[in-house]
C-alpha cells in the first residue's frame, strides 16, 4: 500500500466534530479571518503547504507564521493584538505530531498566558492528544484538538519498517493534504454545515494519486532515479519556487536523513569513517535556503514547478545542465516551458499538486530504504535516529 492510500485511510477516520471545529474557526464567516501557524520541521512545512492559498484571499483571512520576518507584531502576543483590530477571529493552528516540539510549546504557554480566553480559539493537529501541548489546549475554552494516527509499527524491522514512510511520513503527509482540503473549501465558500460531507469527496481523489504514483514507478526514469539518489557519490540539490520551495524544504529535509543514514551504515559496515565515494550524502541543499557549493557533474538536481514555468527553477536548470548535472523536474504541465529529459508529471489535480508532490518525494525515500534494505542491509535504529534532529511521536 502507498502512502497515498495509507494517508486517505488516515483521514477518512478523523472525527467529524473535531474537523467541523477547526472548519469553523478558520472560515471569514462574518469578517476577517486572523491565523497564526505554528510548528517545526516538517509539520511546519506541511502546514505552510497545506494553507498557502489562503493567503490569496486577504480581504476576508491574514495569515502568518512562526519564524517569519513580517508579522503584525514584533512577539507573539503584538502579533494577536494587532490582528485583533482587523479581525473579528483569531486562530492559533498548531502542528505537532508529538505534541512535544519545544518551540510550539514554548509558544503556547506564552500566548495562553499573555491573552484572555476569548481573544482566540486554538486548534492542535497531533498524533499524541495527551501530550503537554494537548493537555493545555485541552484546557483552554475554545480549545480543539483533532486527532491523526502516527506509525503504527514504530519496532517493526526493516522492510516493515519502510511500510509507513520514513520517520513520521504518515502524519506529516496526512496533515498536508487535510488542510489542503480545508483550504479548498474556504477558498469555494464551502459553509462549515456542509464541509464534512464536501471533505469526505475531496479524500477521493487521493486514490487517483496512488494510481499516477504507480504508473509513475513503471517507468525506467522512476529506477533510474532511485539509483541517482541512492549514489552517494552525488551531491543533491532541490529547487523550487514559492509553495514548491516549500515543498522542496519539506523533503530535503527527509534527503539528509535518508542519504546521510544510508552512508553511515555503509561506513559502518566497511570500517571506515569517510569515503570521497559517499562525501555527497553529507551535501543535500535547497537552492536559496543557505549558500550552496556549486554544482558540477556529479550533482543531482530536482527542480519543483506546478506550471513549469518557475523563473528560478528555469535557471537553476540551466546551470545544471550547463555543468553537466543530472537532472529531474517534479511537475503537472506536461508542456512545461523549463526543457527536461526526465520530467515526472503529477496531473492529477492542479490544486493538491503540492500535496500530491510531497506525497510523491517522500514515496521515492521509502523506495530508496527498500532498494538498501533488500541488498542486504538494515534498519539500525541508533544510526536512524542519530540523522532524525526533532522529536518523535510517543503513542
Amino acid at each position: 500500500m502507498g502512502l497515498a492510500s495509507q494517508i486517505y485511510n488516515n483521514l477518512v477516520k478523523v472525527k467529524e466534530k473535531e474537523l467541523k471545529n477547526l472548519y469553523s474557526d478558520l472560515y471569514p464567516d462574518n469578517g476577517i479571518s486572523g491565523i497564526y501557524k505554528e510548528g517545526e520541521g516538517r509539520s511546519l512545512k506541511g502546514e505552510l503547504i497545506g494553507t498557502y492559498v489562503l493567503s490569496y484571499y486577504p480581504e476576508k483571512i491574514l495569515t502568518t507564521a512562526t519564524g517569519e520576518s513580517h508579522m503584525f507584531g514584533n512577539d507573539m502576543i503584538t502579533n494577536f493584538k494587532n490582528l485583533g483590530k482587523v479581525c473579528n477571529k483569531r486562530t492559533y493552528l498548531i502542528s505537532s505530531g508529538s505534541g512535544q516540539s519545544e518551540i510550539p510549546l514554548e509558544n503556547l504557554k506564552n500566548i495562553v498566558d499573555g491573552l484572555s480566553d476569548d481573544e482566540l480559539a486554538i486548534n492542535l493537529i497531533t498524533a499524541n492528544p495527551d501530550s503537554e501541548i494537548g493537555y493545555i489546549v485541552k484546557s483552554h475554552p475554545k480549545g480543539n484538538i483533532i486527532y491523526l494516527k502516527g506509525r503504527d509499527y514504530e519496532d517493526s524491522k526493516d522492510l516493515e519498517y519502510t511500510e509507513e514512510g520514513i520517520f513520521e511520513d504518515k502524519f506529516e503527509l496526512a496533515l498536508t493534504r487535510m488542510l489542503s482540503i480545508v483550504s479548498k473549501g474556504i477558498m469555494d465558500e464551502v459553509k462549515p454545515n456542509d464541509f464534512y460531507k464536501f471533505y469526505k469527496e475531496e479524500l477521493n481523489l487521493l486514490k487517483k494519486t496512488e494510481s499516477r504514483i504507480k504508473e509513475l514507478k513503471k517507468d525506467e526514469m522512476y529506477g533510474n532515479y532511485i539509483r541517482d539518489l541512492k549514489n552517494l557519490k552525488k551531491t543533491h540539490y532541490l529547487c523550487g519556487e514559492s509553495v514548491s520551495n516549500d515543498v522542496a524544504k519539506m523533503s530535503g529535509i527527509r534527503v539528509n536523513h535518508v542519504r546521510r543514514y544510508i552512508a553511515r551504515q555503509v561506513l559502518g559496515e566497511i570500517g571506515l569513517e569517510l569515503s570521497p565515494y559517499l562525501a555527497g550524502a553529507w551535501q543535500n541543499y535547497v537552492i536559496g535556503e543557505s549558500d550552496v557549493p556549486d554544482m558540477d557533474e556529479n550533482s543531482l538536481f530536482v527542480g519543483v514547478s506546478r506550471h513549469g514555468a518557475s523563473p528560478k527553477v528555469k535557471k537553476w536548470s540551466k546551470e545544471a545542465g550547463r555543468v553537466g548535472a543530472t537532472k529531474y523536474l517534479l511537475t503537472a504541465n506536461d508542456k512545461s516551458k523549463i526543457e527536461y529529459e526526465n520530467m515526472f508529471v503529477l496531473g492529477v489535480d492542479d490544486f493538491y499538486f503540492y500535496s500530491d508532490a510531497s506525497i510523491f518525494l517522500s514515496e521515492t525515500l521509502t523506495d530508496l530504504m527498500k532498494k538498501f534494505i533488500k541488498e542486504g542491509h538494515t534498519v539500525d535504529k541508533a544510526n536512524l535516529n542519530s540523522v532524525h534532529v526533532s522529536d518523535k511521536i510517543k503513542k
